[in-house]
């Protein structure tokens, strides 16, 4: 794979692109018995959303005059598409 001239043109540096292909290139035909990273785990979980939403709805309700309410808001509804 050759990306240099590409790369250059956009101001990159094409051998670092070449190093970044070639451990591409090993990260994908590498059979080895190396392990593999842990998989990510949720930090909330679904009654979570439901429990810090009810309390930024009642935040919401305490500071509904201030002009940081309506961020509070966005966040309520940001927490009803994930929960």
């Amino acid at each position: 794979m050759r990306a240099g001239p590409i790369l250059a043109h956009k101001g990159l540096d094409p051998r670092q692109s070449q190093i970044y292909d070639e451990e591409k290139e090993i990260a994908m035909t590498d059979d080895s018995a190396s392990p593999q990273p842990a998989r990510s785990r949720a930090v909330f979980s679904t009654e979570d959303f439901s429990l810090m939403k009810e309390a930024i709805a009642h935040y919401v309700k305490v500071i509904e005059d201030k002009p940081e309410s309506s961020k509070f808001v966005n966040l309520y509804h940001r927490l009803g598409r994930l929960g």
